[in-house]
């Protein structure tokens, strides 16, 4: 019945004719690691910063981003190869104890609403509609949207409602990671969910649901018990199978964010319904050996494989809580991340700026607010991370480099996926404990493709990867090397640079 009013509400508007043409087939798309996903802030995804000093004001003639003009930047989307969008969260936030001049996105007011600071100020439509048009947009052009569901509240929302939250043995408010900004919510038990915090939850997500959106990235879903998100998340599947929860939640996460908050593993959050979780690769800044991959995706393994369904992974090798690649090693690391996304069996998530390599330094960090809207005078930002407490530039780069392997990557992605539908990966041994080296191979279509990375970053290494059956008859397309690799009887020969990776293809060889 919601959607229909809001459908009715659309048409009185006057919204675009084929908001009602998608059919979401989210969950098929990750399942087959078709996605390709951009986590994007609102606040500056299309900003307009005309002075550029890297800060929105709008009583200079700036202009902040919006669900209107953000739709100017999805046709750039579409043509890197990004199918699908994940939004930061675009709710109400919390002015007190607040972090910079706008507050955390992640330190939420009302759940059940969507934040006013999206609105375009030209458009007669309802914020709801102005979203909803954003969102056909994306879907006009093939794009699948996912909203950030938030764990935490603010303060502001505990000093109305206390007894919506956890308390510690001295009756304080639990903050998780000591963020000031933030409370942890009370959901309750697996045998007694809090329904008043559950009843919010739950009217948001009938929100997303009829606005037509395809799906959420749950932060920190062990913080609730595993019952509270089952039931949640049975809910909206039996409005929309294909709507997908995505655990922004790692293996190697084993206890909670604060004394006294519960915490509940990743198996049980995913038996609870979840259809996939993050992986741990944002720890690849400190991966120096090729059992440090390979250790990483035998635990995805472990984790994806075995539940009564098999769950996605999504590579996240650099979120809003990583520092930006390029600060770490120039292009380098950069550039690895884009090809192992491209090849590996997962779904890659960028954020945005990635692409352009921005390094996400603003002149203004951590200095006096020339104007603020919450308690804090101070343009609080984390040094050469993506900005969530501010009205901020857009992201952007001078790096063409990354942009051109950003896209080329994502293009052979599709590539792979069209032509190896029936792709194994296989891990292959190297003479070298610094360099990896796998394939993914398809006995149908007898293509087999190669990739081999190097994790020194000082020095050039000769390598020998054994490979079964393979011979110089057979003859190697480059896709990305400077050395062409030479084949012999049961091994390859290769020579990579410091922190390279070479993609390679032989057709009518495949590996059983």
């Amino acid at each position: 019945m919601k959607k229909l009013l809001l459908i009715i509400c659309l048409l009185f508007y006057g919204s675009v004719s084929y908001a009602s043409s998608w059919v979401n087939d989210t969950k098929t798309l990750f399942q087959s690691n078709r996605a390709v996903v951009l986590t994007v802030n609102l606040r500056n995804f299309a900003a307009v910063d005309n002075d550029m000093n890297g800060i929105i004001q709008t009583d200079r003639g700036d202009i902040k981003g919006d669900f209107i003009n953000s739709i100017s930047r999805l046709d750039e989307l579409s043509k890197m190869g990004i199918n699908t969008i994940h939004i930061l969260p675009i709710n109400p936030v919390g002015i007190k104890h607040a972090y910079g001049s706008a507050g955390s996105l992640f330190a939420v007011k009302d759940f059940t609403s969507i934040s006013s600071d999206f609105k375009c100020p030209s458009s007669s439509l309802t914020i709801e509609l102005q979203f909803k048009t954003f969102i056909d947009a994306c879907h006009k052009r093939n794009i699948h949207v996912l909203v950030e569901l938030p764990a935490y509240a603010s303060y502001d929302l505990y000093l109305k409602k206390p007894g919506f939250f956890l308390k510690n043995s001295n009756r304080n408010s639990i903050i998780p990671n000591n963020s000031k900004d933030l409370r942890v919510l009370n959901a309750g038990t697996n045998f007694n969910i809090n329904s008043a915090v559950y009843s919010m939850y739950k009217k948001y997500i009938d929100l997303l649901l009829a606005l037509d959106v395809d799906g959420v990235v749950v932060q920190n879903p062990a913080s609730k018990p595993a019952k509270f998100w089952y039931n949640l998340i049975s809910s909206a599947k039996n409005q929309n199978n294909q709507f997908v929860f995505i655990a922004e939640m790692s293996p190697s996460e084993h206890k909670s964010v604060a004394k006294g908050l519960p915490f509940v593993s990743l198996h049980r959050v995913l038996n609870s319904g979840f259809d996939g979780f993050y992986s741990s690769f944002n720890s690849i800044q400190e991966w120096k050996f090729a059992d440090d991959l390979l250790k990483q995706l035998s635990i995805n393994h472990r984790y994806s494989g075995k539940q009564p369904e098999q769950k996605f992974v999504i590579g996240s090798f650099a979120s809003y809580n990583d520092i930006s690649p390029i600060l770490v090693n120039d292009t380098y690391l950069s550039k690895m991340m884009i090809w192992l996304n491209a090849t590996l069996p997962l779904n890659p998530m960028y954020l945005d700026g990635f692409q352009f390599g921005d390094d996400y330094s603003f002149p203004w960090a951590n200095l006096r607010a020339y104007d603020t809207r919450t308690d804090d005078d101070v343009y609080f930002v984390n040094r050469g991370k993506f900005d969530l407490y501010n009205f901020s530039r857009r992201p952007v780069g001078s790096h063409k480099d990354i942009t051109n392997e950003f896209i080329k990557a994502n293009k052979f992605k599709s590539y792979i996926y069209d032509n190896l539908p029936n792709g194994k990966f296989t891990p292959l041994k190297t003479n070298d404990k610094k360099v990896f080296a796998y394939a993914i191979s398809d006995l149908t279509t007898n293509y087999t493709i190669f990739v081999v990375g190097n994790f020194d970053l000082d020095n050039i290494h000769n390598v020998e990867i054994k490979v079964p059956k393979i011979t110089q008859k057979f003859a190697v397309d480059i896709i990305r090397t400077i050395a062409v690799p030479q084949l012999n009887r049961n091994k390859i020969y290769t020579v990579i640079a410091p922190a390279d990776i070479q993609i390679f293809m032989v057709k009518g060889f495949s590996i059983k």
